[in-house]
């Protein structure tokens, strides 16, 4: 009896402890949730922009957009503005109209055939608030090749673009010309750290001028996204002042393929925003019978591009390429042979037009339109409707109980109550159907007159 009392309270001391241990526990788990939530909702959780804006996501400050319906771009020959649904004369369908933006976004630099059907050659458009001035050829530029992939440089003192010229390393490669105020200077070869034997197309300066993005095919038959870096003078103050213009073209070194930009299908026509925190770029990627290429966002955060996303432009079919962007990226100008019957699956042979998108902000709305409309309607017909089923179950009622009826008399009044009932309930879907087919009161309509 002694050992049994002496064991109790151990036994009691124990399940104290295990019990304390619990509780502890389960304390401890509650504040580690709660610590974790609140680390992800305000410290971890944020919305950045890359130029030293973050927004946490409990302040709710950030707006969604959406891009509109592709338009056709259009270029204007006098003060009236062409009709989209017509087409533009302009922008005719030919073969891959590239195009790029100068920084301010007042002249656009595209890609068209030559006048003299010798190739494609250089344009020039000016903006004048409602459309695109009639494009000009850049003379100084063009050759009788074909000229490809503009792209203006941060500053705007310097367009690059793609030849065939002769004179070259091979196939398509990277010029560089210099703005001189009311001309473009000779355009100059880049350097053979990027210009291969192969195709190098679609320069795009990044928004620090230190680096050029451009797609080769030079490791294969499909082309890729790389990115080469400025050599920079190491004593440019000793550079005499007279000569400056003869040593300021930039020369790029070390190349090297953007993997989070490039997939095992052809990724090419790079295009950086202003601040450079987004790159645009086609991509064939996601081809199928339908689609081939399209046009995908890559956001940059920290210095470290984020793989691409497709963007939805509301197109089914056919191709969306050579992306050019202003207004930060939310103005989007780029090739596609939408609306073509005549397309064809040989890229070679396919036509093109320039279109344009626009991104708008968007916001959550419950239309209750409907519903006022309903509950309208229901206030009118709701005893009709109660009237129809009171005769339905009253007819159900009467059919099930005819056999159970045995005077002639009360038959007769059963079958009078059914034929009434039956009158009654057809009349009630008469009223409910004609209240349903009217749409409400006629409105007497309204006129406008202007004078």
């Amino acid at each position: 009896m002694s050992s049994d009392k002496k064991k109790a309270p151990r036994i009691k001391g124990t399940k104290g402890r295990f019990l304390f241990a619990l509780i502890s526990l389960v304390i401890f788990a509650g504040l580690s949730s709660v610590i974790w939530k609140k680390l992800q909702a305000d410290v971890w959780a944020y919305f950045s922009d890359e130029a030293g804006n973050t927004i946490g996501v409990e302040e709710n400050k950030v707006r969604r957009v959406l891009w509109q319906d592709p338009k056709q771009n259009l270029f204007s020959e006098s003060t009236t503005v062409p009709d989209a649904e017509e087409g533009d004369s302009i922008n005719a369908a030919n073969y891959r109209l590239e195009a790029a933006f100068s920084p301010n976004g007042t002249s656009m630099v595209f890609v068209r055939p030559a006048n003299d059907d010798s190739g494609t050659d250089l344009f020039l458009s000016a903006w004048d608030g409602r459309t695109w001035s009639v494009p000009e050829p850049v003379a100084e530029l063009n050759s009788q090749n074909n000229e490809r992939g503009p792209a203006f440089s941060r500053d705007g003192k310097f367009l690059y673009f793609s030849s065939d010229r002769e004179g070259g390393k091979g196939g398509y490669d990277i010029y560089v010309s210099r703005n001189e105020g009311t001309k473009w200077s000779i355009a100059q070869l880049l350097n053979q750290s990027i210009n291969t034997p192969q195709d190098e197309l679609g320069p795009a300066p990044a928004e620090d001028g230190q680096r050029l993005f451009f797609s080769s095919n030079k490791e294969g038959d499909k082309n890729d996204i790389y990115v080469a870096r400025k050599v920079i003078d190491s004593e440019p103050s000793e550079v005499p002042e007279e000569t400056e213009k003869s040593v300021t073209f930039p020369v790029f070194s070390e190349v090297e393929a953007v993997n989070d930009l490039n997939s095992e299908s052809e990724d090419l026509q790079a295009s950086l925003t202003s601040q450079g925190n987004h790159i645009f770029l086609a991509s064939d990627r996601d081809r199928n019978q339908e689609k081939g290429f399209s046009v995908y966002l890559s956001r940059v955060v920290n210095g470290e591009e984020f793989p691409p996303e497709k963007i939805d432009l509301y197109m089914e079919k056919g191709d969306a390429t050579d992306p050019a962007i202003r207004m930060e990226g939310f103005d989007l100008l780029f090739s596609t042979d939408l609306d073509l019957e005549d397309s064809i699956e040989n890229d070679d042979l396919k036509r093109y037009r320039l279109y344009r998108s626009t991104t708008r902000e968007v916001f959550g709305f419950t239309d209750l339109t409907s519903w006022e409309k309903f509950k309208e309607l229901m206030s009118k017909i709701i005893w009709w409707i109660l009237l129809a089923i009171a005769a339905l179950i009253g007819l159900i009622y009467l059919l099930e109980h005819w056999r159970d009826i045995s005077t002639l008399y009360h038959k007769c009044l059963a079958g009078s109550a059914i034929m009434h009932l039956l009158a009654l309930l057809l009349l009630m879907f008469w009223l409910i159907s004609k209240e349903f087919s009217s749409g409400g009161e006629v409105q007497a309509p309204e006129i406008a007159i202007s004078i």
